[in-house]
């Protein structure tokens, strides 16, 4: 009887798993049979290669009151397997506390050309240690290895940066493999190659500065690597890469396109000339008008003021823009106009000092002529 109903349990050995996590994996299917094979997901090797870690349970304890003897073996090509692979190092560890816990770590160069490393799992189970009879039962398992990385697309509302104006945009960032909708970037370190001098990617993926005068115009192909920073997930620490063209363009003296007046206050107040400056807590107005014979498109273009906490980008479809200062020091404003379809720009600052009455007062007049 002992005998049948080891037969009994082990037939059920196959849709008893525990479950199944590994870095950069899924967890395994179950819907009542066997699937051949179970996925363990993706390993992705990068340039130089990778190493992931591993963990499969099987439900072992199901038939813990036989003797039961467990090989795990490997290979590519999921029909023929043995201890090693070629290419590749495994290290299998069977949890001392844990009954059916297998950790194993993956170092691998190149991808198999299967594209595939197999797992085979053989339980063989005896109903005692000298029993003649026997039962063997197998699982499978399947690890994708693909050379590179994952993909990570990236979109761009503003892919133009003019040498000598502000740049600060936050691009939207998708990982097809995980949501069709833009990730939460939280979540992710950023790192970018080839971005024209004068820019730089910040760990949030945000790309902002100023293209210097020295760099050519033209296309410039960026290199974006997104690392998932998470220490839980079941993508901690996959890499994602993808490119974005950033366009470098010369800006147009703003002469030619548009005209600006800054005022103390709103629109309707003072006007100021330069050196532009304003006490802290008041506002200043900034206008932009066309040029002779020249037609703004305000809805695509903007007014930057730059102050050493970060850049504000602000779009006026009246051309009017009022900013509010608080605290003290020095105000870069970037105008960028789209004038018939051609870019102009400017930029010139505006210091915000102390209350204007207690500067003055301490002005003293040391002689006269």
């Amino acid at each position: 009887m002992k005998a049948i109903k080891a037969i009994a349990v082990l037939s059920v050995l196959a849709v008893a798993l525990a479950g199944v996590a590994a870095i950069g994996a899924v967890d395994a299917e179950e819907d009542g049979t066997q699937i051949y094979p179970y996925s363990l997901g993706t390993m992705y090797l990068g340039t130089t290669g990778a190493t992931a870690t591993i963990l499969i349970k099987v439900n072992e304890s199901a038939y813990s009151q036989y003797n039961v003897t467990p090989v795990w073996t490997y290979g590519t090509d999921g029909s023929a397997f043995s201890d090693t692979v070629s290419g590749m190092t495994i290290t299998e560890t069977a949890s001392t506390t844990n009954v059916g816990e297998y950790t194993f770590e993956i170092s691998a160069t190149t991808a198999p050309s299967s594209g595939y490393l197999y797992f085979l799992y053989t339980a063989t189970v005896k109903v005692t240690e000298s029993s003649e009879s026997s039962v063997v039962e197998t699982l499978y398992y399947k690890l994708a290895i693909v050379s590179g990385n994952a993909g990570v697309e990236i979109s761009l509302a503003n892919a133009i940066a003019y040498i000598g104006v502000s740049y600060d945009e936050t691009p939207e960032y998708t990982i097809s493999t995980i949501s069709e909708e833009p990730i939460e970037t939280d979540n992710y370190t950023f790192y970018a190659t080839g971005l024209p001098d004068g820019l730089a990617m910040a760990y949030n993926g945000v790309i902002s500065g100023m293209v210097v005068d020295s760099v050519a115009t033209g296309e410039y192909p960026v290199t974006v690597i997104a690392v998932d920073s998470t220490t839980d997930g079941e993508n901690s620490g996959t890499v994602y890469t993808g490119t974005v063209t950033i366009t470098v363009a010369s800006s147009p003296a703003y002469s030619e396109g548009f005209e600006y007046v800054v005022y103390k206050g709103s629109e309707t107040t003072e006007v100021m000339s330069t050196p532009y400056i304003v006490a802290s807590g008041n506002s200043f107005t900034v206008k932009v008008t066309e040029a002779s014979g020249k037609n703004i498109d305000y809805t695509n273009s903007a007014v930057y003021v730059t102050d050493t906490t970060g850049t504000e980008k602000i779009v006026s479809e009246t051309g009017v823009y009022t900013y509010n200062t608080d605290g003290t020091g020095e105000l870069r404003v970037t105008i960028v106009c789209s004038v018939s379809g051609v870019i102009y720009s400017t930029e010139f600052y505006v210091y915000v000092v102390d209350d204007l009455v207690s500067v003055h007062a301490g002005i003293e007049i040391v002689a006269t002529a």
